[in-house]
């Protein structure tokens, strides 16, 4: 049941986007502003796995760091990214992001019905993460 909600979240998420799962690889999800800078971490980590770069303001470089750097999602995509190009692993990053949003805030929906209303005053609501059930 709960991969089958991942799935309709995922297919609910690609609709929204679809105008760009078109041409994935000719658009990107998003305005053209902070996207681009994205796109590019995505294509530089797996070119070049630094932390300073003198692509970007040449001659001094910049220590990329000192940005919303996407390091671990630039890692986790480097397959999409080596076939596809950066482009599109931003596009499934995005997209995956908006599905696997929602299918956690479905757990949260879940552990919210249960418990009743009166008792989420008295208890924290982290008692409900799948984490925390076996320290009770």
């Amino acid at each position: 049941m709960k991969r089958l909600a991942l799935l309709a979240y995922l297919l609910l998420a690609v609709g929204i986007f679809s105008s760009t799962w078109v041409n994935p690889a000719g658009s990107w999800i998003g305005s053209p502003k902070d996207p681009q800078l994205f796109i590019w971490y995505l294509g530089w980590i797996p070119h070049k796995l630094t932390l300073f770069s003198d692509y970007l303001s040449y001659p001094d470089g910049v220590n990329l760091m000192w940005n919303t750097s996407m390091i671990f999602p630039a890692l986790v995509l480097w397959p999409v990214t080596a076939v596809f190009g950066p482009v599109v692993a931003y596009n499934v990053l995005v997209t995956a992001g908006i599905a696997l949003s929602a299918w956690f805030g479905s757990f949260d929906a879940a552990c919210t019905r249960r418990s009743p209303a009166g008792s989420r005053a008295e208890r924290p609501r982290r008692n409900c993460s799948p984490a925390k059930s076996s320290w009770r």
